[in-house]
């Protein structure tokens, strides 16, 4: 595979809708270790290693009445950012997660000659209306595969880049050593919400790293190429430990499991009560950069 071909450039890979995504993903890799209904867990070897973790929808999949056409996206060289053109009807560029996915076909290219790859990947649908995708994963690890689970941790590359920084986002499935070695790169640790990778862990930790988009969901969704192209060079050459990194602050049920195993309503509420938070975090933000005391407003209000 050549990972400069065009049909694998962050131009092609926004506009792509998710079964294309499928289809490029498992056309590269013929045997995926696990294939079901909204997931494809792709690599190579039977040692056990770190998953990196993508989804392949964005808002536009969902809510746009509209797809993305390459007249869309344009090029901002004094940032080095894309982003909509002014007269686009399109929801949101799609950098969420579409950047985290050009990463992961990336390091697969980089792979893909050896024979034990250095990370597993999982893609995964619909994580924007509920983590669908990983949901049916962590169900079929639960019954069908409890005793077979070689990820030594879980790597989202689905953060946000706020003004173009590098985050490191937890969600208490929290492993120091795992975390510390990415601050060390460069990553400001930040809390997140919920995405893939916090969907499935549990015994193992989960962090998430940023990959250059920012104002995420909207029309004004930017996404900086030095942060996308920093967190590929920083997998490619970090070395984790060869050992599971074992989630020291995390949640179980009385079946050993993570509460994080929710059915699919219960994930969409839960993705959606998460989005209006940080909306509001957002808005919170605005009204107090406008000189707005927002607490004081919200209680004028009541």
């Amino acid at each position: 595979m050549n990972s400069n071909n065009k049909l694998y450039s962050i131009g092609n890979i926004l506009r792509y809708t998710q079964e294309d995504l499928v289809a490029l993903v498992y056309g590269l890799v013929s045997k995926p270790k696990a294939l079901g209904d909204g997931y494809t867990i792709i690599g190579r070897g039977n040692k056990p290693k770190p998953m990196l973790c993508v989804h392949l929808d964005t808002i536009n999949t969902h809510y746009s009445k509209k797809g993305l056409y390459e007249y869309d996206i344009m090029y901002d060289t004094s940032k080095d950012m894309l982003k909509l053109t002014p007269d686009s009807k399109a929801s949101c560029l799609g950098g969420d997660d579409r950047a985290g996915v050009w990463i992961a076909i990336q390091m697969l290219a980089d792979m893909l000659p050896e024979t034990e790859w250095k990370y597993d990947i999982g893609f995964f649908t619909d994580e924007e209306i509920g983590c669908i995708g990983s949901t049916h994963y962590s169900t079929y690890l639960r019954d069908y595969a409890p005793n077979n689970i070689n990820t030594t941790c879980y790597i989202g590359l689905d953060r946000k880049a706020g003004n173009g920084l590098h985050e490191i986002a937890t969600y208490g499935y929290d492993n120091e050593s795992l975390i510390s070695t990415f601050v060390s790169l460069g990553y400001t640790p930040e809390y997140g919400s919920v995405t893939d990778a916090s969907n499935l862990a549990g015994e193992v930790a989960c962090i998430n790293l940023s990959v250059g988009y920012d104002n995420e969901h909207t029309n004004v969704e930017v996404l900086y190429l030095s942060c996308m192209k920093y967190t590929l060079e920083v997998l490619k050459r970090v070395e984790l430990e060869d050992k599971y990194y074992e989630a020291e602050e995390a949640i179980y049920d009385d079946d050993g499991w993570p509460f994080n195993d929710y059915d699919d309503d219960d994930m969409i509420a839960m993705n959606y009560i998460a989005e209006l938070e940080e909306e509001n975090s957002k808005l919170k933000d605005i009204l107090q950069a406008m000189g707005v005391d927002a607490d004081s407003l919200l209680k004028e209000m009541r």
